[in-house]
């Protein structure tokens, strides 16, 4: 995998939208300030689709969070397993 450094990244106009592979992760060694925004996406899935995902190059990382559409709920990674958030 490649290195790319940069003092800026800014989407497009009207979305803003920067895209990523699915086997690249992006790593923030600073802030993520999302200005002007409602919302922040969260990664989607049903239970079974979240199974067969091994959850990027390093695997999964306490604390990361993502949205299951198979019980309409967050949840977070507790280092060992998924826990739903109410």
């Amino acid at each position: 995998m490649g290195v790319l450094n940069v003092g800026s990244l800014q989407g497009n106009f009207p979305n803003y939208r920067i895209t990523l592979s699915n086997d690249s992760e992006l790593d923030i060694a600073s802030q993520l300030l999302l200005t002007n925004q409602t919302y922040m996406p969260l990664p989607a899935n049903t239970t079974n689709g979240f199974a067969s995902i091994a959850g990027g190059c390093r695997g999964y990382i306490k604390g990361h969070l993502r949205y299951n559409t198979t019980t309409q709920k967050p949840e977070v990674y507790d280092g060992n397993n998924w826990i739903e958030k109410a």
